[in-house]
């Protein structure tokens, strides 16, 4: 595989536990609060970033759709009922729940497994997205990832429209028609050098810097705008948050070979990324309840 995309998966597990670890200095506004919504803002990528990974992996194969459903039942079924267990044990042992069969029903043995949840419904689109993306003109795949980006701004734009657009596009369900799938056909083509190939490094540099800057300063903004700490434009569909996605991913794709130094112990972090995702709540929750060890986990991780 190329190393770029261990580099990049790497990248999004520290990223992934960066966000859960700093999450509860976000949650309220203190000496602190600044600096967590520094945190945040950046590791907003992780998941995007995951989920570009898979396009960019996935959709320019050509393999018979009964081989690649069971290649993916294997990636995400054991992990799903694996860490689905653990945390449905861990919550029993500390509040003695008994609602266990209707957490794992519904996805909600853990806040942070909505990923490998949506991993089901992502990979059931993508042989409809191959096709696209494989049969698809430039033109046509613009428009799909111009859709998208589009459409995906109305959750966080939505405050600022009349009461009486809002009830007409949320009748539509416009908002939610395109989903986190965007981003794999984004992975693609920011891969495979597609569609925005006349971008080098000093334009996605720019606009990472551009993206960051927006989505930290608009947060700032607007948390003390309304007398609380929003998240508002933290959502993984908000188009700063796409832009700052993109920056990233891009920027990794032109890095070159590092070290056997660095490149070894990364690549080893890449290979083990899908178990520390899935652990690293534990732990993290773990250290917090028996010794106290700041920020705690908070529901700054509760959407990602």
């Amino acid at each position: 595989m190329n190393f770029r995309i261990s580099y990049l998966r790497a990248l999004a597990c520290i990223l992934v536990v960066l966000l859960h670890v700093s999450g509860e200095e976000f949650g309220a506004f203190s000496d602190r609060w600044a600096a967590a919504n520094i945190y945040a803002a950046i590791s907003r990528v992780c998941v995007p970033i995951f989920f570009m990974i898979a396009g960019a992996t996935l959709l320019g194969k050509v393999e018979p759709l009964g081989e690649f459903f069971s290649k993916r039942v294997i990636r995400i079924g054991p992990p799903i009922l694996f860490w689905s267990a653990i945390y449905i044990a861990w919550s029993y042992y500390w509040m003695r729940s008994d609602d266990w069969p209707i957490k794992f029903i519904n996805g909600q043995a853990a806040f942070h497994l909505w990923y490998l949840y949506s991993l089901i419904g992502i990979y059931a689109f993508i042989p409809l997205l191959r096709r696209l993306y494989q049969s698809g003109t430039n033109g046509e795949i613009a428009l799909y990832l111009g859709g998208w980006a589009i459409t995906s701004t109305y959750m966080t734009f939505k405050v600022a429209l009349p009461a009486s657009l809002q009830s007409l596009l949320e009748g539509w369900h416009l908002w939610q028609f395109y989903g986190n799938t965007g981003y794999l056909l984004l992975g693609a083509c920011l891969y495979d050098d597609r569609l925005f190939s006349r971008l080098g490094r000093m334009s996605w540099g720019v606009v990472f810097i551009v993206a960051f800057a927006v989505t930290t300063l608009s947060t700032y903004y607007y948390s003390h705008l309304i007398g609380a700490p929003s998240q508002l434009f933290y959502s993984n569909l908000s188009p700063n948050i796409i832009l700052l996605s993109a920056a990233v991913f891009s920027l990794v794709l032109r890095v070159k070979k590092l070290p056997q130094l660095l490149d070894i112990p990364i690549q080893s972090l890449s290979s083990c990324s899908l178990g520390i995702y899935g652990i690293h709540v534990l732990i993290v929750g773990q250290l917090t309840a028996n010794w106290g060890v700041p920020p705690t986990i908070g529901s700054l991780g509760q959407d990602h």
